[in-house]
């Protein structure tokens, strides 16, 4: 009767609720846990849930160690009161749970229960990120310092919460587009983006361009890179190869003007992570 009354008030709430028994074998898991976790926990499966814990991600983006989750590690003695963990769907989407585990003893001092609880905190996250950068950016723009330098620190603000990789292109005083800076958050395409950038050089004519971007003064937004666009825009076989190198998925091009004129340009992308715009 008290499992029913437990289980009835776990159903009744928006957070997600599982709960393991001391071997390992799920006995319960509410409706909120299948649709924050887009799957079903079938009861009686053991631990480990691939289709669960094979989407968590570190910060750097690879599968996570399972001795690192939460509820691995209260089954090894440690309860974890909501730490936040990273999830990557198939279809590329980014998410941040918020993970609790806690251990259910019986009078005997014995493990009972592992009973895990979870959260959708990926707005708040979100709006936390932002809320950041705006703060930082006014703390760059009211320094003195040079505009070039001003426009690097923010370039740095963006990597990796906002975007994978960030490159700023200022016209310079002969009316030339020069690249101020590139910021990626893997330091190996750092590199391979600047050996791209000199064998393929932007044709300054073509639609999309950053010189159009400037020229215009008219943002580009491109919520998914698909493989036709990469395509379409390529001189050879070879120049696509290079490009799916880049691992696009999502870009946006924002002019950088003042008192109505454009200066430059700002490219904001997202990659490996496989997140988008």
């Amino acid at each position: 009767q008290n499992d029913a009354a437990l289980a009835n008030l776990f159903e009744s709430l928006n957070e997600g609720v599982v709960i393991w028994d001391a071997e390992r074998r799920l006995i319960f898991a509410n409706s909120a846990a299948n649709r924050i976790l887009k799957t079903k926990m079938q009861i009686g499966m053991s631990l480990p849930p691939d289709t669960y814990y094979d989407r968590v991600r570190d910060k750097n983006n690879t599968p996570a160690p399972t001795s690192d989750l939460p509820v691995y590690r209260a089954f090894q003695g440690e309860d974890v009161e909501d730490e936040e963990i990273q999830f990557v769907e198939n279809d590329g989407t980014r998410r941040w749970l918020s993970v609790s585990a806690r251990r259910v003893f019986d009078e005997a001092g014995a493990l009972r229960y592992v009973i895990s609880s979870f959260r959708d905190v990926s707005l708040r996250r979100s709006r936390t990120s932002k809320l950041a950068l705006m703060v930082e950016s006014q703390k760059i723009l009211s320094v003195t310092t040079d505009f070039h330098e001003r426009l690097r620190q923010k370039a740095r603000l963006t990597v990796p919460d906002l975007a994978d990789w960030c490159a700023i292109d200022i016209l310079n005083d002969t009316n030339q587009i020069d690249r101020i800076v590139v910021v990626h958050q893997d330091p190996k395409q750092l590199a391979y983006i600047a050996e791209f950038e000199k064998k393929y050089p932007t044709d300054p004519n073509r639609p999309g361009s950053v010189n159009q971007i400037i020229r215009t003064g008219i943002p580009l937004f491109v919520p998914t890179v698909t493989d036709e666009m990469i395509r379409a825009s390529a001189r050879s076989d070879e120049q696509f190869n290079a490009i799916k190198h880049l691992n696009l998925k999502s870009v946006m091009v924002i002019p950088i003007s003042s008192r109505g004129k454009t200066l430059g340009a700002m490219t904001l992308a997202y990659a490996e992570s496989g997140r988008t715009y």
